[in-house]
């Protein structure tokens, strides 16, 4: 193997682009201005025409506003650490084969996005915070929030400690006091599809499915997960967690898909011409699975997920994370596991009953994160503090390198993990530091690769 120094390298290399243009797509069903109850389950579901388009540099647009509140001392805040608003997210064909189906995908996109999303990147979110200081939206928001706003109310966490650096991602947006009134957070969403982690619709690949219909359904999530009521203007917090219960509803308007249309035709006729063929085009894909298991007062808690061929080629992450059970007003994403009220002492995993360490992790030694810190670096999450308040324990069956790799190797080509051609058994042994009851959410990342072909669309 020989280096040439840049200044003597003359090789040439052709590089073809994509080239895009957004197209707007209403909803089928679902359409704004529609109203959020305190219960949830409203769905909206969009039609994708049949084109050649990239999921990935699509965007998802809508605004939502809460009832305004009628008590003078009760204020409003929202939550802004993920995609508080959708409970589901599916993508699927006419025929039903599914491409995309995240169960509580608040809860997924709470617990993967700082994880996932470099620092640089978010940096240059942007933020909708400044809103604080006027009395309508402007803005947008896209999944997190840049901790760089030094507004007073923006300071706290939705348990009303501060957070620890002016980098930290904030968690939740006040609404505006202005001239004696009290305005609800009313918030413009911007969600590019390729910002949600390690799913079909995330993937940077231009698809065509031979002329056949996608549909993309969002079922919304309960008003009392996206807002609570707190009787400070400025500290997200309440007397008990069911006084911020917020039950009012909210309007969900401007809802609309824009579609990123491949336009270049030499790029839209090979992959036309591939998806025509018998071989087909061919691409690898992630798969998310869902287990919530909630289990009662106790100081063990023993969890149980299993894995085989059917979710899969490969296994490639699993992440694990245990929530108050209270899951509504400043509590509805509470996974905090910080050493003064820890919700997990100590745990170990097993993968078909052999332990993934030789000894139990004890979170106040610090033992988990010295173990994931090395692939933190570039994330989002800048601190020991900041990874026990966001407690999330990822089991990576990759190559666990650091986030910035992404920037140097094309990671949505590997074929990794752990091959499922067995059923995989995964165990989690938790400890509590009291009889204590929480709701585990667990969502598994696995490879699948799809295929389509003038014989059809199919999983292998």
């Amino acid at each position: 193997m020989s280096v040439v120094d840049e200044s003597l390298n003359y090789e040439k290399m052709v590089h073809t682009y994509g080239t895009y243009q957004l197209s707007k797509v209403m909803p089928q069903a679902g359409g704004a201005p529609l109203p959020v109850s305190g219960g949830g389950g409203n769905e909206s579901i969009f039609e994708i025409p049949p084109k050649v388009i990239n999921f990935s540099k699509s965007i998802l647009s809508f605004t939502i506003t809460p009832t305004t509140i009628a008590t003078a001392a009760s204020y409003l805040f929202a939550n802004m650490d993920g995609y508080a608003c959708i409970r589901q997210l599916q993508v699927y064909t006419r025929s039903g084969l599914y491409l995309c189906d995240i169960n509580d995908f608040d809860n997924y996109t709470n617990m993967t996005m700082r994880r996932n999303t470099l620092s640089n990147d978010v940096l240059g979110w942007d933020n909708p915070a400044a809103e604080k200081l006027v009395t309508t939206t402007v803005g947008s928001f896209s999944g997190l929030v840049p901790g760089v706003f030094q507004g007073t109310a923006l300071m706290y966490r939705p348990t009303g400690a501060a957070i620890t650096n002016v980098l930290e991602n904030l968690y939740v947006l006040p609404g505006v006091i202005s001239g004696g009134t009290n305005y609800s957070p009313s918030i413009n969403f911007r969600i590019p599809l390729g910002d949600i982690p390690e799913c079909f619709v995330s993937e940077n690949k231009d698809v065509f499915f031979g002329g056949e219909i996608l549909y993309m359904r969002i079922v919304w999530n309960a008003s009392q997960q996206i807002y609570f009521q707190s009787t400070d203007a400025d500290v997200p917090t309440v007397a008990t967690p069911a006084d911020g219960d917020y039950g009012g509803g909210a309007t969900i308007t401007q809802l609309t898909l824009l579609t990123a249309i491949e336009t270049n035709p030499v790029i839209e006729n090979l992959i036309k011409s591939k998806v025509s063929s018998i071989e087909g085009l061919q691409m690898l894909m992630p798969m998310v699975y869902y287990n919530k298991i909630s289990l009662g007062q106790a100081t063990n808690h023993n969890i149980t997920t299993r894995y085989n061929r059917a979710h899969g080629i490969k296994l490639k992450k699993i992440y694990w994370s245990a929530y108050n059970q209270t899951e509504f007003a400043n509590t509805a994403f509470d996974k905090s596991n910080l050493s003064a009220a820890p919700k997990v002492t100590q745990y170990s995993t097993m993968i078909n009953n052999i332990r993934t360490s030789q000894y139990d992790y004890v979170t106040a030694n610090l033992d988990d994160y010295i173990v994931k810190k090395n692939s933190l670096r570039g994330s989002a999450i800048y601190s020991s503090n900041e990874y026990y308040f966001n407690w999330v324990w990822v089991e990576d069956f990759t190559d666990n390198n650091p986030l910035l790799k992404q920037y140097y190797e094309l990671k949505d080509n590997y074929i990794e993990g752990l091959d499922l051609e067995n059923e995989i058994k995964y165990d989690v042994n938790a400890t509590t530091p009291g009889a204590v009851g929480y709701n585990h959410y667990v969502y598994a990342v696995t490879e699948k690769l799809l295929t389509i072909s003038s014989a059809g669309i199919n999983f292998t």
